[in-house]
């Protein structure tokens, strides 16, 4: 927690701490996301992509 040293307010500890929470959720929904995309392409037939003009490099 952040304390008072000769009347100046030391907060690094709580804004660094802060600043991980907020990076590790962040991590958190990207690897939700990447998630949902390799199982909805899974789902997803090579022909439906073709179809939609897709070829097999995109």
């Amino acid at each position: 927690m952040g304390g008072v040293t000769g009347g100046i307010v030391n907060t690094a500890m709580p804004t660094a701490a802060k600043d991980i929470s907020v990076l590790n959720y962040a991590l958190t929904l990207e690897n939700l996301e990447a998630t949902f995309y390799v199982q909805a392409l899974q789902n997803c037939p090579k022909e439906q992509f073709l179809a939609a003009g897709l070829s097999e490099r995109d």
